[in-house]
């Protein structure tokens, strides 16, 4: 299966989300770790859902996950994707709470199930970007 064009789709993130950004850069998957409550949370805020502290601090995930959902796109929805046809979207629950949206990769589509346990890898996308997908652990 082809890789996905991900140069496609520009990240945008807000000021306070430039840490994410960057650890991307760097393959770290960034969460935010309240101070006060020690909430983590993703995606990232300016205040804690739980506590509604503005003091946090970012931590990188493990990398471990189980599929909480996913959908398997048989259609495309812009041209470049066409030749990934069928990929899996997966809502990845990680091993430290948040759920992450993200693609399930090295595998077929009908073997994706839900409670599946799922590893981080990354995807390079350009220069220095890459793309946090998912690959089946077991």
């Amino acid at each position: 299966m082809q890789q996905m064009p991900y140069q496609y789709f520009d990240l945008r993130v807000a000021a306070e989300g430039a840490p994410f950004a960057e650890g991307l850069k760097e393959k770290k998957l960034l969460l935010q770790r309240c101070r006060d409550c020690g909430h983590i949370r993703l995606p990232h805020a300016v205040v804690c859902p739980r506590c509604l502290s503005g003091a946090y601090d970012w931590v990188p995930a493990a990398g471990w996950g189980e599929v909480y959902s996913f959908v398997v796109f048989r259609r495309a929805f812009h041209p470049a994707v066409e030749p990934c046809l069928p990929y899996v979207v997966a809502q990845i629950q990680l091993q430290e709470g948040p759920i992450c949206i993200a693609n399930v990769v090295n595998c077929r589509p009908n073997m994706v199930y839900c409670k599946q346990k799922v590893k981080l890898i990354w995807e390079q996308i350009a220069g220095e970007r890459y793309m946090p997908v998912f690959v089946p652990s077991e």
